[in-house]
């Protein structure tokens, strides 16, 4: 994708299947949404938390708690809770206004009074006043909806947060298996309710979706770039684990500020 604004896009799924737009399992659908199935949802995110400190531990000797934590893309709160349990106070960035308005509601119902949910843009305006103060940046199948242009000033703005020593796991799609050829060809393209032909001008629709047709926009990174905007930006340290998510391959970095 090349210049396609997405936020529209991740509004439109969070009033229409908000649960179902952050872990794709029909489980989470709206309308097979059961009380058992929403906490499966919230474990799992305690659960990646968890190992996602964990691992910084083993790599970094970095704590098991912090003074002021992020997670980019916090959606309903899936990462965010579990971030602010271990946080004095965990900021909440996303594009959507329902999505924070929801994860408002999901912080309440489980008493977590310790976050701030701010509407995020391009230029982190809005978070500019933590620059250098953040200890612990979080992101997970985040970019790979973002087109790569806007990711990485994105990424840029995030790093700048990260203080000295400060450590971050962020998530980035690379590449896709020949397999999912015919997957990504519907899927990297989507806005909610149209296809799109990239072309060197730019991009041209093609088809209208029925309502209802939910298409995510997926997005791969190049690693050389990725590498190149961590080490400009002061990163000294990063491991890396690669993921695979029905042939979409991605890779967990886990990164330290010198």
């Amino acid at each position: 994708m090349l210049d396609h604004n997405t936020d529209q896009d991740w509004e439109e799924f969070a009033r229409s299947e908000p649960y179902w737009s952050v872990l794709s399992a029909e489980e989470f659908r709206k309308k097979n949404l059961r009380p058992e199935a929403i906490e499966r949802f919230f474990s799992s995110g305690e659960e990646s938390i968890s190992a996602i400190v964990d691992v910084l531990g083993q790599h970094f000797g970095s704590p098991k708690s912090f003074d002021l934590s992020l997670d980019f893309g916090c959606g309903l709160g899936r990462l965010l809770l579990p971030l602010a349990a271990r946080s004095k106070k965990s900021i909440g960035l996303d594009v959507s206004p329902t999505m924070l308005g929801l994860c408002r509601e999901n912080a309440d119902r489980r008493n977590v009074r310790n976050i701030e949910l701010v509407q995020s843009t391009d230029d982190l305006a809005a978070v500019a006043k933590y620059a250098g103060a953040v200890d612990l940046i979080t992101s997970y199948i985040v970019f790979q909806h973002i087109p790569p242009r806007r990711g990485f000033q994105i990424l840029n703005g995030l790093l700048r947060l990260l203080r000295r020593g400060g450590v971050g796991y962020l998530h980035f799609t690379f590449a896709a298996e020949i397999r999912s050829v015919k997957y990504e060809a519907d899927n990297v393209s989507g806005s909610l309710y149209r296809f799109f032909e990239r072309t060197p001008d730019g991009i041209r629709k093609l088809v209208e979706h029925p309502a209802g047709d939910t298409q995510i926009q997926m997005n791969h990174y190049s690693m050389n770039e990725l590498l190149c905007y961590l080490y400009q930006n002061g990163i000294a340290d990063v491991s890396i684990k690669f993921t695979n998510h029905s042939g979409t391959l991605g890779a967990e970095c886990y990164v330290r500020k010198s």
